[in-house]
């Protein structure tokens, strides 16, 4: 439509009286006549006859034929309006909107002033002698805060406006808190995951089984166990890193009661050595001790001189004592 300045306003969308059942008509069409007014402004019209013809083409067939039945309407608009107010103000239901107002709770994440514009909406429609009053006792009984609720039923003087404030400072200050707390409690989740990362060893092989390390049951499964390899004790032969062939495998356990060779005592590793020990760390010398007196022995000649010599078919080296030495001569001795 072309107003008197050129510009162009779009019409305003018709007024439905066929609602469905139960549907309140008369705040709809207070705010569709609002709506009128400032279309009116809008479009510069100032005639009351064509302001009146305006309002009946622009708010729907059934309006218009609804306004044919209606006595004594008038040629202006304002006796239109109120032919019509008339009308639709009887189907009003003043009981269900109120019961409707007190049922409209604080919904959650719903700020106090949005929840006062939606009470006010719905005030509108019912009536109220003191609508503030009202609005203050729905937000303090239906509010979804505890601390605002105790606020204003300390102080008597309170009015809607001062409760208003005190809910945005309730907000306000439940937002900080949150954001506060919600900063430490990820420093320390942070603070704690750091430390458990520390505390927690790494995984490794074990040298002694060849198996994972740390051990879930805490002892290692080749605890005790003999080498099959090099014989010593606490690693499996899997892991062995002795340099020895594996056909080489002293015997060091005690025996004390063996006869047959007149062996009464071996000596091995000392009884306080720990077992976890590695089997690379230390060696070991290990002496037979005998107590018999006929032992084979033969004579060699060395340097001109019989020399006797006890026969050991299990030695792999000769050895002679230092008296003996020096009794065959001026003998030159070299690498071997």
């Amino acid at each position: 439509m072309a107003t008197s300045s050129g510009s162009m306003v779009k019409p305003m969308p018709p007024f439905d009286p066929d609602s469905e059942i139960g549907t309140n008509l008369a705040p709809k069409w207070k705010i569709w006549i609002e709506d009128f007014q400032m279309y009116l402004v809008a479009t510069g019209i100032t005639d009351k006859k064509r302001q009146r013809a305006l309002l009946l083409y622009q708010a729907s067939a059934q309006v218009r034929e609804i306004f044919r039945q209606l006595p004594d309407t008038g040629d202006d608009l304002e006796t239109a309006v109120a032919k019509l107010n008339e009308y639709f103000e009887p189907q009003k239901h003043r009981l269900y909107e109120v019961y409707k107002f007190r049922q409209a709770a604080q919904e959650n994440n719903e700020a106090i002033d949005q929840y006062h514009t939606r009470l006010r909406s719905l005030a509108e429609r019912c009536q109220f002698e003191n609508m503030d009053f009202d609005i203050m006792l729905q937000i303090v009984l239906k509010g979804s805060s505890s601390r605002l609720r105790k606020q204003a039923l300390r102080d008597s003087k309170m009015t809607l406006k001062d409760l208003l404030i005190a809910g945005r400072q309730i907000e306000m200050s439940n937002f900080q808190v949150a954001d506060i707390e919600q900063k430490q409690f990820e420093r320390q989740e942070l603070h704690a995951l750091r430390k458990n990362t520390r505390q927690q060893p790494s995984k490794g092989t074990c040298r002694n089984c060849g198996g994972e390390w740390p051990h879930e049951k805490g002892n290692c499964p080749a605890r005790g166990k003999e080498c099959r390899k090099c014989g010593k004790l606490n690693h499996f032969a899997r892991q062995c890193r002795s340099s020895k062939p594996d056909n080489e495998v002293p015997n060091h356990y005690p025996e004390s009661n063996r006869r047959g060779n007149k062996i009464r005592q071996v000596v091995g590793p000392p009884d306080n050595q720990s077992e976890s020990s590695s089997s690379d760390e230390s060696s070991y010398c290990y002496a037979v001790k005998t107590t018999a007196k006929n032992n084979p022995t033969t004579k060699v000649t060395i340097n001109k001189h019989q020399v006797k010599f006890t026969v050991d078919t299990g030695s792999t080296i000769n050895v002679i004592d230092q008296s003996t030495f020096k009794q065959l001569g001026p003998i030159t001795l070299r690498k071997t």
